[in-house]
Order: structure tokens, then sequence, then C-alpha cells
């Protein structure tokens, strides 16, 4: 009858005049709730590039010599929702476009704000 209350305080059932068998453990270190893992950024981009892509062939017509790597730094919400995108490189309007692209996108929510270094390279 006392392990059938231990595991019923286990699970937050309050039983009077009974004690949980086991005690709670305790721990020094933080409790890693959620890891960010950048085969998700990887995946929700790639499923989205051809905003990305339209970007780099707009510019290309423009200057058909255009290439190098745009870097794009954007921070996810909690809830998945891009909140801003900074893009720099290459030229000024393809890494403003880029940058639009990405702040477009949603990703899976999560506890806390995450940042991203993105790099994207065009080449003919």
């Amino acid at each position: 009858m006392m392990l059938l209350a231990a595991i019923a305080n286990a699970d937050g059932y309050r039983m009077r005049g009974r004690t949980p068998l086991v005690p709670e453990p305790k721990s020094d270190r933080p409790k890693i709730i959620w890891c960010p893992d950048k085969a998700i950024y990887r995946r929700v981009i790639k499923q989205h590039i051809a905003g990305v892509t339209r970007c780099y062939e707009s510019a290309l017509l423009r200057d058909p010599s255009l290439a190098g790597t745009v870097n794009v730094r954007f921070l996810i919400g909690t809830k998945g929702k891009v909140h801003y995108a900074n893009a720099a490189g290459v030229s000024p309007d393809l890494a403003v476009c880029v940058g639009q692209a990405i702040a477009a996108l949603e990703f899976p929510r999560g506890p806390e704000n995450v940042t991203v270094d993105y790099p994207f390279t065009f080449r003919r």
C-alpha cells in the first residue's frame, strides 16, 4: 500500500498522511528542456528555398556576374516566428530580398528565442 502511495504522489496526487518512499531528486545542473538542432533550420529553409532563389534570379537580371555569400542572422521567437532577419553580402538589393524571404518563414516552437546565423552562397 505504501508503494501505491509513492507512485500516486510522484504523479501529483495528494494522499493524506502518506509520504513518498523515494525522495525527489535534486540537481544543481540546469535541466535541458529543448536543444536547438541545426537540422531543423536547414529543413525549413530547404522547404522554402524558392523564395531565396527568386531573390538571386532577380538580382542576376540586374548584374549577370553576381556571385558570393549572403550571411543572414535571424531571431526565431518561442512561437516559431522570425522576429527579425538581418542580411549582408554580395549586393544590398540581394541581401534585403534574402532577409525578407527568411523573415517570412515559420519554424517549430521552442521554449526560448534562438538566434541563427545562416550563410547562402550564390554562384552561376
